[in-house]
């Protein structure tokens, strides 16, 4: 599933995707930069069938496509890291001095994206974007794109999380109303993905 989703909706995403899972039971989901995806054991247990697990996947892939991670990271950050980068180009060398200071400035990004991600989440628009171009993937692969909305929804009644997918703002009824319309969905192999789903979760 995970490989049809990285491929549709019209993008041609980079395919170095890695998927991981998170012990703890906090239900939660993270895109980092780089394509690394990790989805909660609680996220996981809190999921009602592939599909559901399919727009949490979806939602994430969509934001390393649109580069949500990287624009994280402060622009006087970036501007620090392409000054002693172009510099040391220039000289062919780096002194210590200049490498201690990049190495520092590449810390801040660091810190720049793990708190965006991990601590207040993605701004509402970033979190919409994500969402509509997720529900877009899930058409493109096949699955159900009206459970994307289920998942909101579902968290909606868990009063939402601290950052990652769901941080409390945007509120989940919030991005349930920016989603709009339900897309069509034709509904193929919804039973076979479920028995499918059943079996890998014991469920």
């Amino acid at each position: 599933g995970s490989a049809s989703l990285v491929q549709s909706g019209g993008y041609r995403p980079f395919l170095e995707y890695r998927f991981g899972v998170l012990a703890t039971g906090e239900v939660n989901a993270f895109a980092c930069p780089g394509g690394l995806i990790l989805v909660s054991k609680g996220l996981l247990a809190d999921t009602k069938s592939e599909d559901e697990l399919a727009a949490v996947l979806a939602h994430e892939i969509a934001h390393v496509t649109l580069r949500h991670g990287v624009a994280a990271i402060q622009s006087s950050n970036l501007a620090s890291a392409f000054q002693y980068l172009g510099g040391a180009a220039a000289q062919a060398t780096m002194s210590q001095e200049d490498l201690d200071k990049l190495t520092d400035v590449f810390g801040d990004s660091i810190g720049d994206v793990v708190g965006t991600l991990v601590t207040s989440g993605y701004s509402r628009d970033a979190e919409v974007a994500a969402d509509e171009l997720g529900r877009r993937f899930l058409v493109g692969a096949g699955y159900d794109p009206q459970a994307l909305q289920r998942m909101l929804s579902n968290m909606a009644g868990h009063g939402g999380g601290s950052g990652g997918m769901f941080a409390t703002h945007p509120s989940p009824q919030d991005r349930i109303a920016a989603l709009g319309a339900p897309l069509a969905f034709t509904g193929s192999a919804v039973a076979a993905r479920q028995q499918r789903f059943a079996a890998a979760t014991g469920r």
